[in-house]
């Protein structure tokens, strides 16, 4: 008889019964024993410590896995529900159901709420465990509705209220009733006063940190208050308001203040800091004064002796360097970070902060100028302790300074040297070999090969590798960077055209923590790519625009794979259509922003899109397959922040349907560029951009040669406009062939703020010119100048278009003209009616062209602005438009044949009578400064602020109301055979020279292309002598002959070809700002004095030794005795 299988109680349950099961079928039934298992544990068994670290992991993986839990059981919906934290809806009338549900929440986020009214607010149930805010992009709320809010969240203590434009005074009374309240952030609240400040002061006395960044209104008042009453501040933000010398004494007293921004506050200059003493805070750890223009090293001297316990001092774009200055540094014992970008170094300036400052861990000199391989090579050795550096476009540097950075700081963590490019790839080699420990590194734009990034593989621990216009790197060095640092998150691979599919999937394969890859223009990669960047499931960010073998099936590998993409840019992916959107649509549900531009999508792509709830951004210019119905019914859907659009498409949906978004919280920029399909291979672009940029548009000095002029920094700007130009002398011969001249140079007060355009056959029409300069005053007058400088002729002739095809007749006007003889404006009808037409033109485009800068999301007009002086010459007939005081002056000849001047427009000073009776009429006022009794400017009503010194200018909308327009004045001019030229000039020019002095030098000059640059280098010399310790003003003109000059008929050939019609409005004009003939590029910022400031158009750059400027007054009225000083 068979004996019967043995039992195995031992055994776990399944492999007993896998074993019986695999065991002989028994002749005869054998009795089991039957195991009673406990049963499953129930989820409430859970400790919640363990549950919700097991969501934690989750939602890190995927954040709608955590929803997908929540709808398992009612177990599982209320175990999230005290999981919670943060809630972050996007709509507010789900607001009460969703705080009812989620109890324990401590942070709500509304900033994904574009539209939030005061109802919304007023309908939220009480919230006691909701600690924190945040309500900086939302809009449409008010004083009723933080009132509702402060009521429901009695224990609220961060409260976030950024760019809250609306919000007054009462709105800050009702945030005073928070009185727990620690953060609070006002950034750009521009209407809050010194009265809601004072109640915030009294309310919240246990404030830690309070952002005022950008509230103009507030004074010295509030801030005494504030400091007296919340004497706990820790972090105090003030930048960029009006600050002045009354403030300091009670901030700097401030016990437990440890961070102070001062960015941009240029009501600081040496006399505020001077004051500062010994009883300043010893706790103040980080001081930012970056850009503060009125600070030289007089101020620094005062600040290091009354802040000897800094860690952090940012001086960036103020004084030149000098060795006091820097030798001042050793005051500071600890100083652990400086910051000194955009300063100019003067001799030896370098070499003392080695000597002085050898405790830093972090020093940045991006964009300086003067900092050579003998300054480097000598600090360096002495920074022992360095851990970050960043010498970001120092182009005078070479190997030797990297030999020693590499050899003296072995311990560096950060290390950026964009646009190096005299650091040839043998030395880039020494860093992997060497600084082990980076953790963060930028090469772009240098000389980086594939043994570069071998050598790399030293540096394991890299999270951030910008190797992007490195053109000799290919898939072989690609390799070696995937296999040794497997912990990078960041890569950037902009424009190394070399780089294709099996480099991408190197880096896919071995960094799987990637976040951010730039891949634009790498015009080799196909869908191959995308599938292996699939597998990376922490994506965020991917831009691959200029990709054009990538589709819509790439596309759906990225959004099935990479969930937690935010932030994706398909720009001239031609192949990406209706498919991959619908794609985005079902899977990529935390997208944010989004470039669409040249795409093949269509209305059904874009309205598949508007599904995402989280969609905050949109980029759609030149979609050719969306039509103004498609459009209009996506943004309708979509709670979008940001749509940028053609601008033909404005003309094409109705105007109110556009207000209904906007009144949603959307915000529109309008786009006018070019259809511009085709892609520059990446050499081709490279060479096309150090052309632009180095040796910009004439010959460039050496001494200038080493301008901090970053070509990654503009390249997204030079990629939009295109390079529709190939060499800098095509460019020459085309200015000159139109007669212009046109020159600019930076001033010593920071950025050039001056911007200056010329456009030939303006219009359309044959021989048409348009000229015109624009001065731009205030924080942010350089941004509103190039924007008017862009956007002003394109309206222009956009309207002059608009009116020809409406009344074909006003082109007879023309003819009439033609006629007359008169050589200025006359009574006769025609002209009259000319005169009349052009001046409806230019008023309205004005007007347009003001509205938009309003509207403009990206420049803030409220204290900044910019004048404006503009010509169009259609053959004999000149018609001008002036906004406020540059000026333009015409040379003529007399009997004699002498050039006499001829002022052509009225500089509109705030003391006119006319200018005066309107502000006085709507209640701003007028007056000087007692240090400046020659500058009269213009004033609010109840503020000694902006301190405006014209009455008439695009921009600073805090003065509109009061009297502030930008209207233009518009003159008529018929030419005749002695008129010369013409001169457009910013008030740099003319406060230094008179009108017969311009016209002297002009005329004079024996090459008439070059006119402009001698009367501005002649402008700056006539500053260092009749102004000695004032800053030289930002010059810019443009001289527009009317004559060919007798060698240059002389040296024309007959056979000559016509010149081409060449506009410029586009990155021409960026070069043009920077100019040739030794000034620096626009973007940069130098500085060449040590002391001294030049009258400024704005209080918000007041000026520190008026005593000495009040000796000035406009060139017009000098003695005629100054001609003699003319060389």
């Amino acid at each position: 008889m068979r004996p019967p299988p043995p039992l195995l109680p031992s055994l776990p349950f399944p492999f007993a019964v896998n074993f019986a099961m695999a065991s002989p079928t028994p002749t005869h039934r054998v009795k089991r024993r039957r195991l009673d298992l406990p049963p499953p544990p129930h989820l409430n068994d859970l400790a919640d410590e363990l549950l919700f670290l097991i969501l934690d992991r989750a939602a890190a993986h995927d954040p709608r896995a955590l929803k997908s839990f929540s709808l398992v059981s009612r177990a599982c919906h209320a175990a999230e529900s005290r999981h919670r934290r943060v809630l972050r809806p996007f709509r507010p009338d789900l607001l009460p159901a969703a705080l009812a549900r989620y109890s324990a929440i401590s942070r709500l986020d509304l900033s994904l709420c574009p539209r939030l009214p005061d109802a919304a607010l007023a309908a939220l149930p009480a919230a006691p465990s909701v600690s924190a805010v945040d309500l900086s992009r939302s809009r449409g709320f008010g004083a009723a509705g933080l009132a509702a809010l402060v009521a429901a969240c009695p224990n609220l203590t961060d409260l976030d209220l950024s760019n809250g434009l609306d919000l007054g005074d009462a709105a800050a009374a009702e945030v005073a009733k928070a009185r727990r309240l620690q953060r609070l952030s006002l950034s750009r609240c521009k209407r809050i006063t010194d009265m809601g400040l004072g109640c915030i002061a009294v309310g919240c006395p246990d404030l830690r940190e309070l952002s005022l960044k950008w509230c103009i209104g507030v004074t010295h008042l509030g801030l005494d208050l504030l400091a007296l009453k919340c004497n706990k501040l820790n972090i105090l933000d003030l930048s960029y308001t009006m600050i002045v010398k009354k403030c300091f004494p009670a901030i700097m007293k401030l016990q437990n203040l440890q961070v102070l921004l001062l960015v941009g506050c240029n009501g600081i200059d040496d006399d505020a800091l001077t004051s500062l003493d010994q009883e300043c805070s010893k706790s103040l750890q980080v001081l930012d004064m970056s850009n503060s223009y009125n600070v030289t090293h007089v101020g620094v001297l005062s600040i290091v002796k009354a802040m000897p316990y800094l860690l952090e001092l940012n001086l960036s774009y103020c004084s030149p360097v000098t060795p006091s200055m820097s030798s001042s540094f050793e005051m500071i014992h600890k100083l652990q970070t400086l910051k000194l970008d955009g300063c100019q170094f003067m001799d030896d300036g370098l070499k003392s902060i080695g000597k002085s400052c050898v405790s830093l861990r972090e020093l940045s000199l991006s964009k300086c100028s003067g900092v050579t391989d003998t300054d480097l090579s000598f600090v360096v050795p002495r920074l022992k302790n360095l851990l970050k550096l960043d010498v970001t476009c120092c182009r005078k540097i070479t190997d030797v300074s990297l030999a020693a950075i590499t050899t003296s700081c072995p311990s560096l963590i950060s290390l950026r040297m964009e646009s190096c490019s005299l650091v040839s790839s043998k030395g880039l080699q020494l860093i992997g070999r060497r600084c082990t420990h980076l953790e963060e590194l930028d090469l772009t734009d240098t000389d980086l090969d594939d043994e570069g990034l071998k050598a790399l593989s030293g540096c394991s621990k890299l999270s951030s590798l910008k190797i992007g216009i490195c053109l000799r790197i290919t898939d072989e060095g690609l390799r070696h960077v995937s296999k040794s640092c497997p912990d990078l998150r960041d890569i950037d691979l902009y424009r190394s055209g070399a780089i294709s599919d099996e480099g991408v999937t190197h880096i896919a394969q071995g960094c799987p923590m990637l976040e951010s890859i730039n891949l634009s223009y790498c015009t080799k990669l196909t869908d191959s790519s995308l599938r292996s960047l699939s597998k990376c499931i922490k994506l965020n960010t991917l831009e691959i625009r200029g990709c054009p073998m990538v589709s819509s099936a790439g596309l759906l590998e990225i959004a099935t794979g990479c969930r937690l993409l935010s932030k994706l840019d398909i720009k001239k992916c031609f192949e990406i259509n209706d498919m991959g959107m619908i794609f985005l649509s079902q899977f990529s549900h935390n997208l944010r922003q989004i470039n669409l531009s040249y795409c093949s999508v269509t209305d059904i792509g874009l309205i598949s899109l508007s599904s995402i709830c989280g969609l905050q951004n949109m980029t759609i210019v030149h979609l050719a397959g969306v039509t103004p119905n498609g459009l209009l019914a996506a943004l309708m859907v979509c709670g979008l922040r940001k749509v940028k659009l053609h601008e033909a498409f404005k003309s094409m949906v109705p105007s109110h349907m556009l207000k209904v978004v906007e009144a949603r919280g959307c915000l529109f920029q309008w786009i006018n560029k070019p259809y511009q399909v085709a892609v520059e291979p990446c050499d081709v672009w490279k060479q096309q951009s150090q052309d632009l940029l180095v040796h910009y548009l004439y010959e460039v000095p050496a001494a200038e040669e080493a301008m901090g002029i970053c070509c990654s920094k503009g390249k997204e700007e030079l990629e939009e406009e295109g390079f529709p130009w190939k060499h800098d002398a095509f460019f020459h011969d085309q200015l000159w062939s139109a007669g212009v001249s046109m020159h600019t140079k930076q001033g010593w007060k920071g950025a050039n703020q001056d911007a200056m355009t010329t456009c030939q056959d303006f219009a359309g029409h044959k021989g048409q010119i348009f000229c015109g300069v624009f001065d731009g005053h205030g924080p942010l007058g350089r941004e509103v100048a190039r924007h008017v400088r862009d956007v002003l002729p394109m309206k222009l002739s956009s309207s002059l278009a608009l009116k020809t095809e409406q009344d074909p007749s006003s082109n007879t006007d023309k003819e009439a003209l033609e006629k007359s003889d008169c050589t200025s404006l006359s009574d006769t009808s025609n002209e009259k009616q000319l005169l009349s037409t052009w001046k409806n033109i230019f008023v309205k485009t004005f007007e347009d062209v003001d509205d938009d800068l309003r509207q403009h999301s990206g420049i803030d007009c409220i204290c900044s602005g910019t004048t404006a002086v503009t010509v169009v010459r259609q053959g004999d007939h000149l018609i001008i438009a002036n906004l406020g005081d540059s000026r333009a002056v015409l040379c003529t000849r007399d009997s004699k044949d002498r050039p006499i001047p001829v002022q052509l427009t009225t500089d509109l000073k705030p003391n006119l009578p006319s200018e005066a009776e309107r502000i006085l009429n709507c209640k701003g006022r007028v007056f000087a400064m007692d240090d400046e009794p020659d500058v009269p400017r213009m004033w609010l009503p109840d503020q000694d602020a902006p301190g405006l010194a014209m009455a008439r200018a695009f921009g600073d909308f805090c003065l509109k109301s009061h009297g502030l327009i930008c209207t233009p004045e518009v003159y008529y001019r018929k030419l005749s055979a002695k008129d010369d030229f013409f001169v457009l000039a910013t008030d740099g020019i003319w406060d230094v020279l008179s009108n017969k002095e311009v016209i002297k030098i002009v005329s004079s000059a024996t090459d008439h292309s070059k006119a402009a640059k001698q009367l501005v280098e002649r402008a700056v010399r006539a500053w260092r002598r009749k102004f000695p310790t004032s800053m030289v003003d930002d010059c810019a003109v443009v001289c527009l002959f009317l004559k060919p000059s007798p060698s240059e008929e002389e040296s024309t050939p007959g056979d000559a070809k016509p010149p081409q019609a060449v506009s410029f409005t586009g990155s021409f004009r960026k070069v043009l700002g920077g100019g040739g003939g030794g000034e620096a590029e626009e973007g940069t910022n130098v500085w060449r004095a040590l002391e001294g400031v030049a009258r400024v158009n704005s209080v918000v750059r007041l000026p520190r030794m008026g005593a000495v400027l009040s000796w000035r007054r406009r060139s017009t009225s000098l003695e005629e005795d100054d001609e003699a000083r003319i060389d």
